[in-house]
């Protein structure tokens, strides 16, 4: 009788350790390959908590893949831990994304502010733009027409960022003008040779072209300069 109990019990704790949840099961080096086969089809799991087993698994076996190995479930961890602990790496990344994403969309903001005041002070605007060709090479002439603020400039630079008429980028245009400018004085300057983007520009006319000045840097008559460089102001 003793020996039937036992026969039943030991029955008993062999059909609840195989119907024990998956997410609780330790892997280990006897059961991964059952265990990972058995992943797939358990009810224990959700669909997230497959897609979160999957990128703890291959995130686990990086270093394996890039050297050509095959990828293995890592051994130590219940499936539950690894779920819990891709869940807690993806939160985490999640909130790094975020604070990144933040600090460039501040950045930009700065920067678009900077560029702003400075287009107070001097203006630069794409004045003429043609097809040439030099030594056989097709490309462009170009030039730009600029304007002074109300203050006296030394020297500015800067691009003139250039797009069709849909915001797609076709180049820039370095801006660079050391020749002193009175307050309210204009100025132009001639480009040639010039190749960029020739695909896209080819057969555009000015008017097809818009023309984004971005100052960098001005230096003022008086010494003073401004800039859109963080802690060059």
């Amino acid at each position: 009788m003793k020996h039937s109990n036992l026969f039943l019990l030991c029955t008993l704790l062999l059909v609840c350790s195989s119907c024990a949840n998956i997410k609780r099961q330790k892997v280990t080096d006897e059961n991964k390959d059952k265990l990972i086969s058995e992943v797939a089809t358990s009810k224990d799991l959700t669909d997230e908590e497959r897609q979160l087993l999957s990128g703890y698994i291959a995130r686990q076996n990086v270093s394996r893949i890039f050297q050509g190995g095959t990828p293995s479930i890592p051994t130590g961890k219940t499936i539950g831990e690894m779920i819990e602990d891709q869940r807690k790496w993806v939160a985490q990344n999640a909130e790094k994304k975020k604070a990144e994403e933040e600090k460039v969309q501040k950045l930009s903001a700065e920067i678009a502010a900077k560029e702003a005041a400075l287009r107070e002070f001097v203006t630069v605007t794409l004045y003429s733009l043609k097809e040439s060709e030099y030594g056989g090479m097709k490309g462009f002439e170009a030039r730009i027409a600029f304007k002074a603020g109300s203050k006296d400039i030394r020297a500015f630079q800067g691009n003139l960022a250039l797009s069709d008429v849909l915001g797609n980028s076709v180049g820039e245009l370095p801006v660079r003008v050391l020749t002193p400018l009175k307050a309210r004085e204009s100025g132009t300057m001639d480009y040639s040779n010039l190749y960029m983007a020739f695909r896209e520009l080819q057969g555009k006319r000015l008017e097809d072209i818009k023309a984004q000045w971005k100052p960098t840097k001005i230096l003022f008559a008086d010494s003073t300069e401004l800039s859109v460089l963080r802690g060059a102001d």
